[in-house]
């Protein structure tokens, strides 16, 4: 469309939004908070007299139905016309039925089902969802406006681009119409959801404050590894100077992103997403822990910055830093926020911050290096990855040179002042704590893998430097674990196409493996630096010594590209790769603040179905409802819903804790750690990370019976006796283990045996539970549960490390020599493993057929 013919399908028309007429045309002033307001759910709707009628006293079972209706919904992503449709079926049939039954409670149950939406959710007995504010938005200088607090028959624009300027006629007053012509609504509007609202109706939910409470109890003694965002310097500084126990301080992740709702149609709006980092990394990033903050409208996006539409929210943010008292149940606090963490994409960090475009001179974010462009027409020169010799950026200064650009009388000043400097001034600085250059972070996602892994593949093509037909054959043969996505088969004309999610599964799986012999030794040595980096830096917890390797990694990354390709194909990407290990420190390992996350919050918006008249308002709203309906406890009987509701569902808050925790390097690494004294029996709160799926139980053969108790004495030494072993066993073809699958037949990679502490590679045949009772050293009988699983071992082949790390070759045959130490404790397992086995000449040795693996180490392991 025309970008005249798209705003003509979002013409007003007052039987559309009656609501937004009184919105507009009220003089009345209205809370800053957001307002519950059921009736503006769905104003196209008409309203039904329902009465009292909610209590399952007088009507059983009638909201535990429209409860599961509504969580169906949602979870399928229902229209809302295909819902009223549905329910006013519904009610078509009951009213049928009931002419057939005579019953004085279904005629009850008949008489009061709803047919629409806002009447549905009435008969929900817990609190209404938070309902979103509509600000004015200039077309032209994207200001913002709150009727609230201007005149409301304000029509145009009063936005002055120089207000300080000495002479009033020079200030230049935008003046562009608001409204559509002839109309009483505005062209955009701008859905703002107060984020002390929703802290509060987040905190509301049964064990939040627990679980917001719950980093205080994290323990790690290991100076050198860091396991989550709790252990970087930012989180400790912070909560070091701020944090009592009188008050809850909650630090705040801020993320902008863009994306297309329609298809076949340009048009981008903005989610701007704030998420709680006071919560476990298992729980921070769900669907219903996010908090939406507002859509910024389209077509286009706002060109420098995003002051305007973050002026509420700082404004909001000012007084969570200074602290109100909230009740919680029956606990009484103060309630602090504050944001410490801007995890955005590089453009939207530039507009949220409200630096240069990373083309300008001074286009970097956390360093004055300078981009100088050699000739007109040209890129800049992003070549020179000596990051010791790069002059950093001053947050004080920062701050003080940005107010400075705000006071300058002119755009061509400022313009000069900000090309002189790098800057510009961002509403984020009317917070005091705010430090504008150490609180945002490189996104690995956009930075990495729609990065740098993306130009490595557009250079190898464009250059014809990549057999494409080694590369499709060898990708056939590649099989990769449960949950892992096979590429598109045409990588060279699909690979712009790729997601982000699979550019990292091509980095770090399939490319080691794949790229060996497709391309020259030189270029796969240069590669293999970069994945090993993101290796290194991709793992859910990381040692320090780690994270200095990995960036210098990255370094011979970059100059390996620059040297073999020029220096004109360096990019912006390459540069901020160097700047990846000072966040990792900063705020732990990337996992705990990339943007996936976002994205699949987008992608979820983006398909929400709308009728394109004030979509901004619809996206915003249809968020919040889902987080409504997905955060109420699922009414009793329907438990094979919870899976659905929560991977995590909270029963109790002691339940909950211990889980999370449990998902920590610190609690589970002792398992991979020999010199430790360990019991292998399953432990209570371990329950949760070792689920046997579909088992059966089975007597077990005699050379089963003879190689676990081969086990038992490796684990707990001859002295220990074992008085009877049972001869029976839950057995099954897969389980789950800490949230990932392992199957029979599954290639991985564990340290066994015990004695030996060597990695071996084997293939999984069964997967046991078996009890024993044991008397230990002090002579208490105990009765335990193990899972152990049946491991044919590989051989090595002579030449283990032809492919590099992390790859490692084995021959296609078994070990004999450790036949007797088939069955190992699960803890002993350290990765999955995606593998090909592929007939190739590994010089010296002839032709053979071999299985070359690639381990995928398990979330928390660091080894």
């Amino acid at each position: 469309f025309e970008e005249s013919e798209l705003l003509n399908n979002f013409e007003y028309t007052e039987a559309d939004h009656p609501e937004e007429i009184k919105f507009f045309s009220d003089t009345s002033t209205e809370s800053s908070q957001c307002d519950i307001n059921l009736e503006d759910f769905d104003s196209d709707e008409e309203s039904e007299e329902i009465g009292d009628l909610r209590s399952d006293e007088r009507i059983p079972h009638l909201s535990e139905f429209m409860h599961i209706l509504l969580l169906w919904s949602v979870l399928n992503n229902i229209g809302d016309n295909a819902m009223t449709s549905l329910l006013k079926s519904l009610k078509s049939l009951f009213a049928k039925m009931e002419a057939a039954v005579s019953s004085e409670i279904f005629s009850q149950f008949s008489a009061a089902f709803p047919t629409s939406l806002a009447n549905g959710y009435k008969f929900l007995k817990q609190k209404e969802e938070l309902q979103p504010k509509l600000f004015t938005v200039c077309d032209k200088c994207y200001s913002v406006y709150d009727t609230d607090s201007h005149n409301p028959q304000l029509n145009q624009c009063i936005h002055q681009e120089a207000p300080v300027h000495s002479q009033a006629s020079r200030r230049g007053i935008c003046g562009n119409s608001l409204f559509f012509e002839g109309s009483i609504y505005p062209k955009l509007t701008f859905p703002y959801i107060s984020l002390c609202s929703s802290l509060e109706a987040m905190l509301s939910r049964p064990c939040m404050l627990e679980l917001c409470f719950s980093w205080k109890q994290r323990k790690n003694d290991d100076a050198n590894l860091l396991c989550d965002i709790h252990d970087g310097l930012v989180w400790k500084e912070f909560s070091s100077t701020l944090d009592d126990d009188d008050a809850l301080w909650l630090y705040l992740a801020l993320n902008v992103d863009w994306f297309q709702p329609f298809k076949h149609t340009q048009y981008s709006v903005g989610a701007i997403y704030l998420s709680i980092l006071n919560l476990p990394r298992a729980l921070r990033f769900k669907e219903e822990n996010a908090i939406l903050i507002g859509i910024i409208p389209g077509p286009k996006e706002p060109p420098l910055n995003l002051n305007s539409f973050l002026q509420p929210l700082v404004s909001e943010l000012i007084t969570l830093y200074e602290g109100y008292e909230i009740e919680v149940g029956s606990v009484s606090l103060k309630l602090h926020a504050v944001i410490n963490l801007i995890a955005c994409d590089i453009p939207a960090t530039r507009k949220v911050l409200a630096l240069p475009g990373h083309s300008a001179t001074l286009g970097c974010s956390k360093c004055l290096k300078s981009f100088k462009v050699n000739h007109f027409g040209e890129k800049p020169d992003f070549s020179g990855f000596d990051i010791s010799i790069w002059p950093k950026r001053d947050s004080s200064l920062h701050r003080e040179l940005a107010y400075k650009y705000k006071e300058l009388p002119n755009n061509s000043r400022q313009r000069a002042f900000e090309v002189e400097h790098g800057l510009r001034f961002c509403q984020l600085l009317d917070l005091s704590y705010f430090d504008i250059i150490r609180y945002h972070v490189i996104d690995p996602m956009h930075n990495l893998f729609e990065g740098s892994a993306k130009y490595f593949m557009k250079l190898l093509l464009e250059n014809n430097l990549i057999n494409m037909g080694i590369v499709k054959n060898v990708s056939k043969a590649i099989v990769a674990p449960v949950k892992i996505g096979r590429l598109p088969m045409k990588i060279d004309s699909n690979y712009s196409g790729f997601t982000a999610d699979q550019w990292r599964n091509w980095t770090i799986i399939y490319s080691p493996i794949v790229l060996k012999d497709a391309i020259t030794p030189e270029l796969y040595d240069i590669w293999m630096n970069f994945v090993h980096a993101c290796c290194l830096l991709c793992r859910r917890a990381i040692k320090k010594d780690m994270n200095e390797e990995a960036g210098l990694r990255l370094q011979a990354f970059c100059e390996g590209v620059q040297n073999y390709f020029g220096k004109q194909s360096c990019t912006m990407n390459m540069h901020l790769h160097l700047h990846l290990t000072s966040c990792v420190l900063d705020y732990g390992p990337l996992y705990g603040y990339w943007c996936f996350p976002f994205e699949r919050y987008n992608g979820k918006i983006a398909a929400y179905s709308t009728n394109r008249k004030s979509f901004e308002k619809q996206l915003a709203k249809k968020f919040l409802k889902g987080q409504f309906i997905r955060t109420m406890s699922v009414p009793p009987g329907y438990d094979h819903l919870k899976s659905y509701v929560n991977d995590v569902f909270i029963d109790d808050c002691s339940t909950v804790i211990s889980v999370s925790q449990l998902h920590r390097i610190e609690t589970l690494q002792n398992y991979l750690s020999p010199s430790q004294q360990l019991e292998y029996a399953l432990q209570e709160h371990e329950i949760y990370l070792m689920q046997l799926k579909h088992s059966t139980t089975s007597v077990l053969r005699l050379d089963e019976q003879t190689g676990l108790s081969t086990m038992y004495k490796s684990l707990y030494g001859q002295t220990a006796l074992i008085n009877t072993s049972s001869a029976y066993a839950e057995t099954s073809k897969n389980m789950v283990y800490a949230g990932e699958k392992i199957k029979k037949g599954q290639i991985v990679t564990a340290k066994w045996p015990l004695g030996d502490n060597s990695e071996r590679i084997g293939e999984v045949r069964n997967i046991l539970k078996h009890k024993i009772l044991f008397t230990n050293e002090s002579r208490e009988e105990l009765a335990l549960d193990h899972i152990a699983l049946e491991i044919w071992w590989y051989k090595f082949h002579p030449q283990p490390n032809y492919f590099g790390s992390p790859c490692i070759v084995v021959e296609n045959v078994y070990d004999p020599a450790l036949s007797n130490h088939q069955y190992i404790p699960l803890q002993r397992i350290i990765a999955r493993c995606a593998y090909a086995k592929l007939t190739i000449t590994i010089p010296p040795y002839p032709e053979d057929e071999v299985i070359v693996v690639n381990p995928m180490p398990f979330n928390f392991s660091v080894l």
